[in-house]
């Protein structure tokens, strides 16, 4: 069952590294979107993210 209040949690924390949404121990890093929003920052790209009314969270990059 999804945390209701899952697209604040991750949209506040989008980025920072360490951060899971699923923190089981050992198994989530909590590393991906730090290292992908790096990478696309390096690249001069820009990633974001937004909440569609609490139906969906959806991600956008451009490079």
């Amino acid at each position: 069952m999804m945390d209701p209040d899952f697209d604040k949690k991750f949209i506040a924390n989008f980025g920072k590294p360490f951060y899971s949404s699923r923190p089981e121990k050992g198994v989530n890093m909590g590393l991906g979107l730090f290292i992908t929003k790096q990478m696309i920052e390096n690249l001069n790209g820009e990633i974001s993210v937004q909440n569609n009314n609490g139906a969906e969270v959806i991600l956008t990059w451009q490079i």
